[in-house]
């Protein structure tokens, strides 16, 4: 996990939208729900579990989409990149993409959720905890 001197920040592909945390992340999972594949392109998603209150977005603002009735989703509007995903039921909480950090190699998710929506032709090898759907289940 990243140190406090280290910084929470990432941003896009571009570098036109980037954020910043004022504290580490809650949670680190993968998802492998049918939203997150589609609206990545990508058999699962890493993400990190944030504070809302603790997030700061810099450059260009990130694009918002409502991917489902109870959800939205930011990316970048100038590249396309997928940020955050938000649950209407989680106002204060947000998932950022682990993969936007700049260093995502120090932010090693530690659970699976939505596997009941993985693609059966994608399976990891670890041991981490999986969970049908999301963390309650």
């Amino acid at each position: 996990m990243l140190t406090d001197t280290e910084g929470w920040q990432g941003g896009c592909l571009c570098g036109s939208a980037r954020f910043r945390l004022a504290d580490q992340p809650l949670a680190l999972l993968y998802c492998h729900c049918r939203m997150c594949q589609r609206a990545a392109g990508a058999p699962i998603v890493a993400w990190a579990t944030v504070s809302a209150a603790s997030l700061t977005w810099s450059g260009t603002p990130p694009r918002i989409y409502r991917s489902s009735p109870k959800a939205t989703r930011a990316f970048c509007g100038e590249c396309g990149s997928p940020l955050a995903f938000r649950s209407d039921a989680e106002p204060d909480r947000l998932d950022l993409a682990i993969a936007a950090f700049d260093r995502a190699d120090l932010l090693a998710p530690d659970q699976h959720i939505w596997v009941s929506s993985r693609l059966p032709w994608f399976d990891t090898a670890d041991r981490l905890p999986r969970h049908p759907t999301d963390l309650e289940s």
